[in-house]
């Protein structure tokens, strides 16, 4: 991972660490951090290069997973629900997507774009949820990494998080956002 020796006290600080617990890990002096801190000190390469191996290590050590972004307790739809009632919750809630679940596989998502597609066609209080869903997006374990999550939500409007095969959560892309910030 690419990093700016003028970042990190803020990397430093989002890893939860002190300075001499830093320099512990990184194998400095926790002096030589707080001048790289404060800027006065302009490191060697030798130096740069042991502080950004312990950021890597440190970065998969502490790295977020699926279980610890994820929404629980999301709004599911079911395949011959009303399409006009799920718009409805969809504005109530404030969301632009929703899980189709049969029982209790995932069956597909409705979004505002496959029902915006939709809308021009057909009468909308005629459309049933399985007549507007598209494709279920990726299904991830609770373990999955957020590393993972971002190369993914790049593709795909939300994740679904499942344990033993059953939904427990959904990620979106504001989720991500809201852990890295």
């Amino acid at each position: 991972m690419p990093y700016e020796i003028n970042n990190l006290k803020q990397i430093r600080k989002q890893l939860g660490m002190t300075q001499t617990e830093f320099a512990r890990e990184a194998g400095v002096s926790q002096s030589l951090i707080a001048k790289i801190e404060a800027g006065n000190i302009d490191p060697t390469y030798s130096k740069v290069q042991q502080i950004f191996e312990a950021l890597d290590r440190l970065s998969k050590k502490h790295e977020l997973s699926a279980k610890e972004v994820m929404q629980k307790g999301m709004i599911t739809a079911k395949p011959n629900d009303r399409m006009v009632d799920m718009v409805k919750i969809m504005q109530k809630k404030a969301i632009s997507q929703v899980p189709v679940l049969d029982g209790k596989n995932i069956v597909g998502l409705v979004t505002e774009k496959e029902l915006l597609e939709k809308i021009g066609q057909q009468d909308v209080h005629l459309l049933k949820v399985k007549d507007v869903m598209a494709e279920p997006p990726p299904i991830v374990s609770e373990d999955t990494k957020i590393s993972v999550l971002k190369s993914l939500i790049g593709y795909y409007p939300i994740l679904i998080v499942a344990k033993k095969g059953e939904m427990v959560g959904v990620v979106t892309k504001t989720d991500i956002i809201s852990r890295m910030v």
